[in-house]
């Protein structure tokens, strides 16, 4: 339905007005989906990670619960937080990635934690109990299966990479490495949004 609502969407302005206000209330009381994990300053943290990144671009992995319905009933074929992380070393050797252990995982309401040995294989930090929106802030990227991270970071002007199929993908705001049938249009963030 989402999809056909996108396909449809013919925004006024105060429409366009509300989404781009809705957005302004998200950033500026840091608001996520899962707004856990510890917050520290995001200024101690920037400079920490870009002084670890030497330059180069920085991109946080967030991990997945992997037994979630958008990952089973996801276009890609990557289903796998270790494979994602694989394919993102590989698309992007240069970059300095983080790996964000998904909160319910690391918490242990879910099992399937991926745990800082695997992820180190592919990435340059691996991250559990830390605050989405602090980091959100240091990134330059995110590369998603299908992660509402990515679309909130798309709501932070980030850029976005998707190996999946989530409502916010194929509308010409993310990169996206799988086919997407269906979006029939490109779409500005603020119709994404609204």
């Amino acid at each position: 339905d989402i999809i056909d609502l996108l396909n449809a969407i013919d925004l006024t302005s105060e429409q366009s007005d509300r989404a781009v206000a809705i957005a302004d209330v998200i950033q500026s009381q840091s608001i996520t989906k899962y707004n856990v994990g510890c917050s520290q300053s995001r200024e101690e943290l920037m400079i920490s990670l870009q002084a670890e990144a030497q330059g180069r671009e920085i991109v946080v992995v967030p991990g997945q619960f992997e037994n979630d319905l958008s990952i089973a009933c996801s276009l890609g074929s990557i289903k796998k937080n270790i494979d994602l992380l694989a394919q993102v070393r590989e698309d992007y050797p240069q970059a300095y990635i983080i790996y964000k252990e998904h909160p319910d995982v690391y918490s242990g309401v879910r099992p399937g934690a991926l745990g800082k040995e695997s992820a180190k294989q592919y990435a340059d930090l691996y991250l559990s109990d830390i605050n989405m929106a602090s980091l959100l802030v240091c990134a330059d990227r995110v590369c998603t299966l299908t992660s509402l991270t990515g679309f909130e970071a798309l709501l932070r002007d980030k850029k976005v990479t998707v190996y999946g199929s989530p409502f916010y993908a194929g509308w010409g705001l993310t990169t996206d490495k799988i086919e997407l049938p269906g979006r029939k249009r490109t779409l500005s963030l603020s119709e994404l949004i609204y």
